[in-house]
């Protein structure tokens, strides 16, 4: 039986501060994107650094100055690793994936770089990117060796496409999770169509819509960590899991070291006294289980009208996104929920393309956040009810057998 709460513990568990404003949007992708002459000062830097330590590949995304955001260079590095590693019984008995400097485990994808070779024309090389990098989300999900993400710091968008499809995920009192693509005129890309709607209820749902922003322990509650470790001990966990040997081959083992370093782990005092994220579902069912977006927004509103404070801060970040966005997000959260891993990076490697090639917002967005940085982004419908079917329709519209990206899997 479900266990009920009050609105004002919604409103506690997901403050107005956690819900990723336009602003908020433009910070995180500022910063991960930096110009080119931002990034002189590291050349010569490897972007993907692999160390091998007694029994496990050590992967660290190495851009620290742009939060480790991943761009075509890094995902062409990490491919034929992944590939390697799932084709061969040798090598490195685990995987640990990492990321530089504190801040980040990984902030997203250079999207600026992908719009801006689509307005040139170059819209075979903006494709070149998204191919690769849902190849490497795919060769995660079917690695038979156990992976381990630290997910320490601020993970989005493409830094949980190399995280979540893997064995384990490790996230500290520092992990910040957020998918914010609507904002940017996009879609919760790498696999997001596989795993959202397997969180908890409609969990998935709210995430990918509202782009509310998950901290520390709920991560791991919300079931995109699957374990929770203080961040004063992944070095020396770090280092537990290179010592494992030939047990490193184990996921049992490397589940019970995770689970010897959270056992000894408490959550911060600010997180002690935040209710639960799951403790929100009856709530988040309630609105996000409805059969269409135009449902949703009215249940939002119906609690708006009632003063429900979670509601209005909902609605408001829904309707600061992309309308098209919104309605093509639930459209393929509902499709992804019936689909394998490899349906699903196929279904959103399409619906990429079209955002490439035009008749979408995703132009519009990263010029208003990335490029012209007005936050003030003209979006092609002026509110949600103004989509139409057939516009979503052609968003998924499938592409010939000889563009797909081919991928072999059913799991």
């Amino acid at each position: 039986m479900c266990r009920c709460i009050s609105f004002g513990m919604l409103r506690n568990a997901v403050s107005t501060s956690q819900l990723l404003s336009l602003s908020a949007y433009a910070s995180a992708y500022r910063v991960a994107q930096r110009p080119a002459t931002d990034m002189a000062a590291t050349a010569g830097a490897q972007e993907v650094i692999l160390e091998h330590r007694g029994s496990a590949a050590i992967v660290t995304l190495n851009r620290p100055k742009a939060l480790n955001a991943l761009n075509t260079n890094m995902v062409e590095r990490m491919l034929p690793l992944y590939t390697e590693w799932n084709r061969s019984e040798g090598g490195p008995k685990l995987v640990i994936l990492k990321g530089a400097g504190g801040k980040a485990f990984c902030a997203g994808g250079d999207v600026r770089s992908i719009v801006e070779l689509g307005q040139a024309g170059n819209v075979q090389e903006a494709r070149k990117f998204f191919e690769t990098e849902y190849r490497l989300n795919f060769a995660l999900s079917q690695l038979r060796k156990p992976h381990v993400a630290l997910i320490h710091g601020v993970t989005m968008g493409g830094g949980v496409g190399v995280s979540v499809h893997g064995a384990f995920r490790v996230a500290t009192e520092k992990t910040l999770f957020a998918m914010p693509e609507l904002g940017i005129g996009l879609f919760p890309d790498v696999g997001a169509s596989y795993f959202l709607p397997r969180l908890p209820g409609e969990l998935g749902m709210y995430l990918a819509l509202s782009n509310v922003r998950l901290k520390g322990a709920q991560v791991k509650e919300a079931g995109i960590a699957t374990h929770y470790v203080q961040s004063s001990s992944l070095p020396e966990l770090e280092e537990a899991l290179c010592k494992l040997g030939e047990a490193a081959l184990d996921h049992s083992a490397v589940d019970a070291e995770l689970r010897r370093f959270e056992d000894s782990s408490h959550a911060s005092e600010g997180e002690a006294h935040r209710p639960g994220i799951l403790e929100m579902l009856p709530a988040i069912n309630h609105t996000f289980g409805q059969p269409t977006l135009s449902k949703v927004v009215d249940s939002l509103e119906q609690q708006t009208n009632g003063q429900n404070v979670w509601a209005r801060d909902t609605l408001e970040a829904m309707r600061k996104g992309s309308p098209l966005s919104a309605h093509v997000t639930f459209e393929q959260l509902r499709r992804g929920r019936h689909m394998s891993i490899a349906e699903c990076l196929e279904m959103e490697y399409g619906m990429a393309c079209s955002f490439v090639q035009g008749n979408t917002d995703f132009a519009e967005g990263v010029r208003a956040v990335l490029i012209d940085k007005d936050n003030a982004p003209q979006w092609r419908h002026s509110d949600l009810s103004q989509v139409t079917a057939e516009e979503v329709q052609e968003v998924f519209e499938p592409l010939p057998d000889e563009e797909r990206l081919g991928l072999d899997g059913s799991s």
